[in-house]
């Protein structure tokens, strides 16, 4: 009997952990849940940036995916206080403009941590500065 309720709470952990995606949410999915996962398109980015490839990071910005353009973005804006990078000017509108999306985000940083708000609040909003931090630090190889 006990095996039976203890299946059923990790059904219900499980369950509880996973999440309904709309394509209008960016998801944020840092050694999150069950299991401490990354989501594979962060992990695929944070291998871009261990590479060390800034060339690869600053044309991210102009990517497709708007997951990668805040990425980029981030990463870009931590380079810039930690090491000489120049960026275009092309490249410098870019970030600001990232930075004023109004695109929902989830981010969800190991069971303790979950946040949403839009993207312009990520970047600017004092309420959201844990985020931000986590996501950055995640990228640097500060946590």
């Amino acid at each position: 009997m006990k095996f039976v309720v203890f299946i059923l709470c990790m059904f219900a952990t499980v369950s509880g952990q996973s999440q309904n995606k709309t394509r209008d949410t960016l998801y944020f999915e840092i050694l999150c849940g069950f299991g401490a996962q990354t989501s594979k398109a962060i992990q695929t980015f944070k291998t871009i940036v261990e590479l060390n490839d800034t060339a690869v990071i600053q044309n991210k910005l102009f990517a497709d995916s708007k997951l990668e353009q805040v990425l980029a973005a981030i990463t870009l804006r931590y380079y810039k206080t930690t090491s000489p990078l120049r960026l275009t000017e092309s490249q410098e509108k870019k970030i600001q403009e990232i930075s004023r999306f109004k695109d929902k985000f989830s981010l969800c940083f190991t069971c303790t941590f979950h946040q949403k708000g839009t993207v312009k609040e990520l970047f600017n909003g004092k309420n959201y500065s844990g985020s931000y931090s986590i996501i950055e630090s995640f990228l640097s190889n500060r946590l």
